[in-house]
């Protein structure tokens, strides 16, 4: 039995989509523009990939049991906590020279979803965010999940040619305890308000990271969730014909992906 991202949705299908229509959409030429603005262009292929690991580790709280285990699978509030932290933990042992664009990709995690559209509502629900957190919490026991995330690592090392092993990120997931996503909270609230980058709050850049990753987001979820409405289907295929110029992207069924090297 797979991880679920939603209901019909392999977890890893949709995190290594998302990662490759950011390939498609955005790629390396809006990672150099990032690095000019962040006045270290010398650095541009480190953002490229922090760029990547952000698609690619964006909804991994989803694997937790109070998730996989529920019956209907349409219903995730808050992983967007949890997947932030799995996702800080990793990627700043990679990239220690560049902390505070790690915070940024991880506050565009934390806000990429509806629920936390904006970080006052870290605030505002901090109480009622740990409290649904709490029940979430763990492995879910009766699904063999290594496969899953032996399959996420091949995919994080074929798009970063980096080393995130599958059981370090299973250890993570498995050793989750509330007061690590309450100091995360509280951590990346106080940085946002305080952290600058080539001297502009970090506030104004979030935008930069947070956008691309929505809207690759939901491309993939319209492409790959197969009750998906067809207004977003057609809106998903819309906005590739705009931001692509490889047309056959217009034209895949769920069945193709993998021929594309999208999954």
């Amino acid at each position: 039995m797979a991880l679920i991202s939603f209901k019909g949705e392999h977890l890893v299908d949709h995190l290594t989509l998302t990662a490759s229509l950011f390939d498609k959409t955005y790629g390396r030429s809006y990672a150099k523009l990032l690095a000019n603005r962040f006045s270290i262009p010398e650095a541009y292929e480190d953002v490229y990939k922090l760029l990547k690991l952000t698609c690619l580790l964006h909804d991994i709280g989803k694997a937790l049991q109070g998730y996989q285990l529920q019956k209907d699978h349409t219903s995730f509030p808050f992983h967007e906590v949890p997947s932030a932290f799995i996702f800080n933990t990793i990627v700043k042992q990679h990239f220690y020279k560049h902390l505070n664009l790690v915070t940024l990709c991880s506050i565009a995690i934390l806000v990429h979803h509806q629920a936390m559209r904006n970080l006052n509502t870290l605030i505002e629900k901090h109480d009622d965010i740990i409290g649904t957190l709490s029940k979430k919490l763990g492995l879910p026991k009766s699904i063999d999940i290594d496969n899953d995330l032996e399959e996420l690592s091949l995919a994080i090392k074929r798009h970063t040619k980096i080393d995130v092993y599958a059981e370090q990120v299973k250890e993570l997931l498995a050793k989750l305890e509330i007061r690590d996503l309450s100091l995360l909270i509280n951590g990346l609230v106080e940085q946002y308000l305080q952290t600058k980058i080539s001297g502009t709050e970090i506030s104004l850049w979030e935008p930069l990271i947070a956008a691309p990753l929505q809207l690759c987001d939901n491309l993939a979820a319209s492409l790959l969730r197969p009750e998906g409405s067809p207004l977003s289907r057609k809106l998903a295929y819309e906005a590739l014909r705009l931001l692509s110029s490889k047309a056959d992207l217009l034209y895949l069924k769920k069945e193709e992906l993998k021929s594309y090297q999208l999954i």
